[in-house]
């Protein structure tokens, strides 16, 4: 069967797995940015991850129609998404469905229950504008 064209993970797909993960890593569970510093801009070192891989050598490859819809990613820190990709045999395509599930749950009590939700407060060196900009990046939303 022909593989699907290529399409890069849309900005909206990317907010929507951020998100649903809480910013953190779904299976260790770790906050994936940093914070910032007095001369530099926080860090985000998370990683979406494909369930099924669009390249045909890759790992649990096979033919779907969009491999970057929100279905087909898992978020991920980098120590996660490697031994996921590499051992593919014990990180099956239901194993990283159950991981995801499990973790988007997970968030969802911790946010419902006052855990450690992620918070947005001022930043005086940032005032809020009354016009807001289009923000294509991570560096300009932080």
């Amino acid at each position: 069967m022909p593989s699907a064209p290529s399409v890069a993970i849309s900005d909206r797909t990317r907010k929507i797995l951020w998100a649903r993960a809480s910013g953190r890593c779904s299976k260790c569970r770790v906050l994936l940015v940093t914070e910032g510093t007095d001369t530099d801009e926080p860090s985000v070192f998370g990683e979406e991850a494909h369930i099924i891989a669009e390249a045909p050598g890759g790992p649990r490859h096979a033919y779907l129609p969009d491999y970057d819809c929100y279905a087909n990613l898992i978020w991920f820190c980098r120590n996660q998404h490697k031994p996921a990709d590499d051992q593919f045999n014990h990180y099956a395509v239901e194993e990283l469905r159950r991981l995801k599930r499990e973790h988007e749950a997970w968030g969802e009590r911790q946010g419902q229950h006052g855990g450690d939700p992620i918070r947005l407060v001022p930043d005086p060196a940032y005032p809020i504008h009354k016009i807001l900009k289009l923000c294509m990046t991570g560096t300009q939303l932080w």
